[in-house]
């Protein structure tokens, strides 16, 4: 945890780690509406029929987090943690989600390429009132 907390910082992300908790896929899956496809995990989550806090990552048990993608995953649900925390994130609008995403996404594919691995693919949200949802890495 600490050497992902220190790549966060070297782009002036710093946070205080949530706890991070490994559920079973399935409930994963039913957290995110049964949107399996793509799904390894989620922050930022209230879910009280579940059992889920708010603010915690929530991880799939499929996700090795003894690999450089597994651990890519856990730092990606980290900027999304920083952005609570901060503040950049409020989620008012959908274009808010992109932006969020779009962080998350380059943080995560920067975290992968320093290690040699190729990028993920990013999985946007669509909005309705924006036509095009092209992916644009952020620039820190």
């Amino acid at each position: 945890m600490n050497a992902l907390l220190a790549f966060l910082a070297q782009f002036g992300l710093s946070l205080q780690a949530p706890p991070i908790h490994v559920l079973p896929h399935e409930t994963l899956c039913r957290i995110m509406d049964n949107n399996c496809a793509h799904v390894a995990a989620v922050f930022l989550i209230d879910r009280p029929e579940l059992n889920l806090v708010r603010g915690h990552i929530y991880l799939s048990d499929r996700v090795d987090t003894r690999t450089i993608k597994g651990q890519s995953i856990i730092l990606h649900e980290l900027v999304h943690a920083y952005q609570v925390q901060s503040g950049y994130y409020k989620a008012e609008e959908c274009h808010d989600h992109l932006r969020a995403e779009n962080l998350a996404y380059t943080l995560q594919n920067a975290f992968l390429a320093k290690h040699g691995h190729k990028p993920v693919r990013a999985f946007l949200p669509e909005c309705p009132r924006i036509t095009a949802t092209k992916w644009t890495p952020y620039k820190p």
